[in-house]
């Protein structure tokens, strides 16, 4: 059973072990004890957040040495100083208020609070917003002073990264840029010179990668260091090239949506489809070979053209592809997709009756 003792009779005595191993235990809270490293009634803020977080991340407020204060001020600072919105910190700071007030549970016969107790409530609320309020008008005044020092800031780094050009020719011409386009690395504090028509180029063929005949645009990037443009530079990039007059409707539909990938995707898919088939079949005829005699055996099969016509034809295809026949019906394959991505009644009917054309022609053919 456990021993209690309620301070009527002597507790019992520890035996010398147990001394020693209550005695070895870390000191435990006290409000009276002074001692530096014992935590104090109101802590420090190093007692609160973990040393590693405090001193090794560049994101936490601190508090202008020209400004003092006690160390409950400095605890409710610190417990702000991972936030980086001022909105978010005035929120928090009406929520602290909120919670500190006293709730009492609903009862029946209402209690009379002594004026005693009332008058060392309605301090310690005093005081609580008093300090609060104090904490906000410290974040206001860093926060307007960030917003006074950030243009001088990034004009400074903007400035420093001008003048370290890291390349002097364009990675694609390896000549002197006749139209030079400065691409600016913030962080890293460089700079890149490209020719309009090369760094436009190399933007155009990221967006319009595809696979086959569907398109799977990629996210721009730098050419020298293949680090993804931000949205900054892409409007650089355009501004640029645009007074040179190197210019194009996808360069203009990524600035218009914010070069978020996925919004130029989402509204310009029908479009970007559309280039994926054109690049397609500007291919030689040996990588396109399959789409095509695909869908002349299908329209053969279907029109009952003699095995050995379809055989002479692919044979012609294999042999001869500059044969006017055959560019005709390569011709008519990418107008049969291009009709069944833009799902136009019209251009389908019209295709349907070029086919039929052309088969009659290839049947009368001698192959």
């Amino acid at each position: 059973m456990t021993e209690f003792t309620s301070g009527i009779r002597n507790p019992r005595r520890l035996s010398k072990r147990e001394k020693v191993k209550r005695l070895s235990k870390k000191p435990v809270y006290s409000a009276t004890v002074s001692n530096e490293n014992n935590i104090h009634l109101y802590p420090s803020y190093k007692y609160i957040v973990p040393k590693t977080l405090l001193f090794k991340a560049k994101e936490f407020w601190k508090i202008p040495v020209t400004i003092s204060v006690t160390s409950s001020l400095e605890y409710k600072f610190a417990l702000l100083s991972h936030i980086q919105s001022y909105t978010s910190i005035v929120d928090h700071i009406k929520n602290s208020l909120k919670r500190v007030r006293f709730t009492f549970p609903y009862e029946k016969d209402p209690f009379c609070v002594p004026a005693q107790i009332k008058s060392q409530i309605t301090s310690y609320y005093s005081k609580q917003e008093n300090e609060w309020n104090k904490v906000r008008g410290i974040y206001l005044k860093l926060f307007r002073f960030r917003e006074m020092v950030k243009p001088l800031f990034y004009t400074w780094k903007i400035r420093a990264a001008q003048r370290n050009i890291k390349n002097s020719e364009d990675p694609v011409t390896l000549e002197v840029p006749k139209k030079p386009v400065y691409l600016i690395d913030i962080n890293k504090r460089m700079s890149f010179v490209y020719d309009a028509r090369s760094i436009k180029k190399a933007i155009e063929e990221r967006l319009l990668f595809s696979d086959y005949m569907f398109s799977e645009p990629q996210p721009p990037v730098n050419l020298l260091t293949n680090e993804p443009l931000t949205y900054g530079q892409i409007v650089s990039i355009c501004k640029q090239c645009k007074t040179y007059g190197e210019y194009s409707w996808i360069l203009d539909e990524l600035m218009m949506y914010g070069s978020n990938l996925k919004r130029f995707v989402a509204f310009n898919k029908q479009r970007l489809n559309l280039e994926a088939i054109n690049t397609f079949f500007k291919k030689s005829t040996y990588v396109i070979r399959e789409t095509v005699i695909d869908l002349f055996l299908i329209e053969a099969d279907m029109a009952d053209i003699p095995r050995y016509k379809i055989t002479g034809f692919i044979r012609r295809y294999d042999t001869e592809p500059r044969d006017p026949l055959v560019q005709k019906w390569i011709r008519n394959t990418k107008e049969y997709y291009i009709a069944k991505e833009l799902n136009n009644p019209v251009m389908i009917q019209q295709n349907d009756s070029d086919t039929e054309k052309l088969l009659n022609a290839i049947y009368l053919s001698t192959l």
